[in-house]
């Protein structure tokens, strides 16, 4: 798209990932500068979004992570106030930001992600159909927040009732002891075609990839590209770009597995706004590709658009 007016850096927000947000764009907001876009930050929280309306604005940059950012809301907002923006639209972002959702898409499509149990609060706890140990995780929270690996029937109320703090919908997964990988798609040139980038293995201390160890701690160690074979890395990538297409995701994201040798990889969770900040993935993904910090955020600025043209 042709950028003849400002760009406002959507960051911050509501959500429990506000610090992450701000830290993301933070970096892509220099990184615009250095690019001579003419970039302003803005803060959700601070100012109502609908302040943007009618403004010499020409693009949003989104870049809040967790609800109000990433689960629909905001942008139903910028659809309504006819605000090209970057990222997934209403629909997609809602049903991606939705674990429960997604497995339901996902097994429709017959693509191989952990069995569950879906629970709200309220409901008899019943996990017949999974042996331990189990992941207990929000529906609706990103960045790790609340999931928690629990190995004996014994801790798993007491986990349970901690992860309502999260939200009213949890859901308890199989956990696969496995090698963690990510990867990465993005749009790149003038069609819609997604790329997968290089994958990245996560190897966490005491494998607990959580919120400290994804975004704060230096003994989480990355490699990329993942040391697989290639057939598990076409595997991936396929399946990466098949479980983000038919959540109708666009312009960027990042689809999480777990893989055990002799197994087919098995989908965790697709990211429609993942970290931009210096511990992040995607820019990690991306400059194994050949693309700088600041290739990346342009070609990501560049696909910024409306679904809904015509407005509400």
């Amino acid at each position: 798209m042709a950028l003849n007016g400002e760009v406002v850096v959507l960051m911050g927000g509501f959500s429990k990932e506000r610090e992450i947000s701000l830290n993301s764009g933070g970096e892509i907001l220099s990184s615009l500068l250095r690019s001579g876009v003419r970039a302003i930050p803005f803060d959700p929280k601070e100012r109502p979004l609908l302040s943007l309306k009618n403004s010499s604005l020409s693009a949003a940059f989104n870049v809040l992570h967790g609800s109000f950012g990433e689960d629909g809301f905001v942008q139903g907002l910028l659809e309504f106030i006819q605000l090209p923006y970057t990222g997934s639209g209403l629909g997609a972002s809602a049903l991606a930001m939705d674990k429960i959702k997604t497995k339901k898409i996902w097994n429709a499509n017959k693509l191989n992600t952990p069995n569950y149990v879906a629970l709200k609060k309220g409901d008899t706890l019943d996990i017949t159909d999974l042996d331990f140990p189990v992941i207990v995780k929000p529906n609706a929270e990103g960045s790790s927040l609340g999931v928690t690996k629990v190995n004996a029937v014994t801790e798993l109320e007491k986990v349970v009732q901690q992860t309502y703090d999260f939200g009213s919908v949890i859901l308890i997964e199989r956990f696969i002891q496995g090698r963690e990988l990510t990867c990465a798609l993005l749009e790149l040139g003038d069609t819609n075609e997604l790329t997968a980038l290089p994958i990245v293995e996560i190897k966490a201390p005491n494998g607990n990839y959580d919120y400290h160890n994804k975004y704060f701690s230096n003994e989480t160690k990355y490699s990329c590209p993942a040391l697989i074979p290639k057939d598990v890395e076409n595997t991936i990538k396929k399946m990466a770009i098949e479980a983000f297409s038919c959540l109708d995701c666009r312009h960027w994201g990042r689809v999480d597995f777990i893989w055990r040798e002799g197994q087919e990889p098995f989908l965790l969770e697709v990211n429609t706004i993942p970290g931009m900040t210096s511990h992040s993935l995607v820019p990690m993904a991306a400059k194994n590709f050949g693309l700088s910090f600041d290739d990346l955020v342009l070609r990501i600025l560049k696909k910024a658009s409306l679904i809904n043209k015509g407005g509400f």
